[in-house]
């Protein structure tokens, strides 16, 4: 089989660790090609056999010429490649190829990645979907939240799947002395709500000095989130780490990992620190993957997206550890599905 997946880049996400698990899993059965926009930092590896275009000009700069370029480009790729199946992630790919659904024969399929309540917001985004959506053949959405933004023949024509989680990730929980540290990865944008969590983390440093905050990532608010912690007086205990190729062995042994969100799909940082056996701390982010996952108090924490509900789950796992460990394993043992 030809399986052709369509997003926006490769560069640090979620959306793009999922394809490039599914692609590194189907090349080694079929023939597979990855169609992105824009080219970016690729930070995930591809195997050899597989099939990489990047269909924007770099030169340019006309943005009503760049979206015309691109369902060009992309149907000629169609035409050279001739997929069995196309699978398109993120907004614009989705719009793009359901655009292109009635030129082509190729079945499609759309996956939905976070809340569509943010996703299609804009009208720009929101108007496409609404005209062109329905062209698709089949939707893949991550919770039942997310599928109920959408009409209901698309519902009809849709299924719920989970991310598959990283076999690099499935292993036996540590049994040893956990260090004093709480891990935190996501991009350093707005909605991964760093911001809360060091506001959070300064009422939890007054009880626990011993305790630091690492979080790994980079984004447009790296400047932002260092005076924050600089104001707070963190400097010492709260650490912007940056992008890491070592994600597994800083979270391993970790004393919890906190995911501060305020709108997400499924996370797959959070899922990979559940498969570790890491205590894991969530805000109930919109898009419905928290409450999916995560049973309050079983297999982790769920809390409100509140500087004080935030810190004191925090609270509440530094001593309670016994409560935080049982919660890890519980998690790890379900995550193996």
């Amino acid at each position: 089989m030809k399986i052709m997946f369509c997003l926006g880049s490769l560069g640090i996400g979620g959306a793009e660790r999922v394809i490039t698990n599914l692609a590194n899993t189907f090349v080694k059965n079929n023939e597979v090609a990855i169609v992105v926009s824009t080219p970016k930092n690729e930070i995930y590896k591809l195997d050899k056999r597989i099939k990489y275009e990047v269909i924007d000009s770099l030169t340019e700069k006309n943005k009503i010429r760049k979206v015309f370029n691109r369902v060009k480009r992309t149907e000629k790729i169609i035409d050279e490649f001739k997929p069995d199946i196309i699978i398109a992630f993120l907004p614009e790919p989705s719009i793009r190829i359901s655009m292109l659904r009635k030129k082509i024969k190729t079945p499609v399929i759309l996956s939905v990645r976070d809340d569509p309540k943010v996703d299609y917001k804009k009208w720009k985004l929101f108007i496409p979907m609404k005209l062109f959506f329905g062209n698709a053949d089949a939707f893949v959405f991550q919770t039942e939240e997310q599928r109920q933004f959408f009409s209901k023949d698309i519902q009809k024509k849709s299924t719920i799947i989970f991310n598959p989680i990283n076999a690099n990730f499935i292993c036996e929980p540590f049994t040893g002395t956990r260090k004093k540290i709480i891990v935190s990865v996501g991009r350093l944008m707005p909605q991964k709500n760093q911001k809360l969590l060091i506001d959070a983390f300064s009422i939890v440093n007054k009880l626990h000095l011993d305790y630091e905050l690492h979080i790994y990532g980079e984004g447009t608010l790296r400047n932002e989130l260092q005076k924050q912690i600089d104001d707070l007086s963190l400097t010492n205990c709260v650490f912007l780490d940056g992008v890491t190729s070592n994600l597994k062995e800083k979270i391993y042994d970790a004393s919890m990992f906190v995911l501060s969100s305020k709108h997400e799909g499924l996370p797959n940082a959070l899922l990979e620190a559940m498969a570790l056996g890491t205590p894991c701390i969530t805000t109930k982010f919109s898009g419905g993957g928290a409450e999916a996952i995560i049973k309050n108090n079983i297999n982790g924490l769920l809390v409100d997206n509140d500087i004080n509900q935030l810190s004191e789950g925090i609270n509440y796992f530094i001593e309670n550890k016994e409560q935080a460990i049982k919660c890890g394993l519980e998690a790890s043992k379900e995550m193996k599905q």
